[in-house]
């Protein structure tokens, strides 16, 4: 099977995944495409061995989608707006900032709105958790460790240059906190199968 070089957000409402000058498959979205980014469901980036990758994307009348892609064809996964979150999506990152064992998706929209979309029940639809507006169009939005090294910020640049940082985490709710707790519980079971494992490999030895 050919291999996927590049996927393409396109202004003509598809999504393009192409090999090499070739177009293998595309998706048809609800609006034109602006950007798009890697999405790991488990911010542990298990799933790197996956056949299936997964994306997120914004268009440029406010509509957030997902969708998985192979080598051999893209199916979507899902696709959230509310009349709330309609202006133009210009950025879209993707990180766990609340440390609760799933990423999170960064979005900054053409009104300067700067949001933040978690996952407490799952990969189903994404939950907004927090906003803040900066006053003027997000170019590009990313995070990284700029005040404290236990804590990731959420850095933005707008159309005029500026560039912005927001250290205000998103609140830990109940269902944050259910999501943290399983994801340490999972791991925990994993690593005693694992120490069942070689303990059963040494006694073999």
């Amino acid at each position: 099977d050919a291999e996927v070089d590049v996927l393409l957000a396109c202004q003509d409402r598809v999504i393009r995944c192409i090999q090499g000058s070739e177009e293998l498959y595309n998706l048809p979205t609800d609006g034109p495409a602006t950007c798009l980014c890697r999405y790991h469901p488990s911010s542990s980036k298990t799933n790197e061995a996956s056949v299936d990758k997964m994306f997120v994307y914004g268009t440029s009348n406010g509509v957030l989608g997902a969708f998985t892609c192979n080598n051999t064809n893209i199916k979507k996964v899902w696709t959230h707006q509310t009349e709330e979150e309609s202006g133009g999506i210009t950025a879209i990152a993707a990180t766990d900032i609340t440390h609760n064992g799933i990423q999170e998706i960064l979005v900054g929209r053409e009104d300067g709105r700067v949001q933040v979309y978690g996952f407490f029940e799952g990969p189903t639809l994404p939950k907004l958790v927090y906003t803040k507006s900066v006053g003027e169009s997000i170019q590009s939005i990313g995070h990284a460790h700029m005040i404290s090294p236990d804590k990731e910020d959420i850095v933005v640049v707008t159309y005029s240059g500026n560039v912005i940082l927001l250290n205000e985490r998103p609140p830990v709710t109940s269902a944050t906190k259910e999501a943290r707790d399983s994801s340490v519980d999972k791991r925990m079971k994993e690593l005693k199968a694992d120490i069942d494992k070689l303990g059963e490999k040494l006694k073999q030895a």
